[in-house]
């Protein structure tokens, strides 16, 4: 653990620290004005989200399979929440 430098291991640390505290506490004001169930299905976006940035900061670009893959992740998202709205 140590053999990394004092560095990268107070960086990894803030890294954890910071994005816990801020996700979770996204993903409580979510609770707010959505659903559980929505919200926990809208974290599969994050992967999503992810490519698109390594593709537009680091020009990794997806394979056609990836981006069928977030299409289909974020067709549903959509759908779901559609299907959501009407039971309400």
């Amino acid at each position: 653990l140590f053999d990394y430098g004092v560095s990268a291991i107070i960086v990894g640390a803030l890294l954890a620290i910071f994005s816990t505290i801020l996700g979770h506490s996204i993903f409580s004001w979510c609770l707010r004005y959505f659903s559980p169930a929505f919200v926990s299905a809208s974290k599969l976006c994050e992967p999503v989200g992810a490519a698109a940035l390594a593709a537009l900061i680091f020009g990794q670009i997806p394979s056609v399979m990836q981006l069928l893959g977030g299409a289909l992740i974020l067709g549903g998202l959509v759908w779901y929440s559609r299907m959501e709205g009407e039971a309400a």
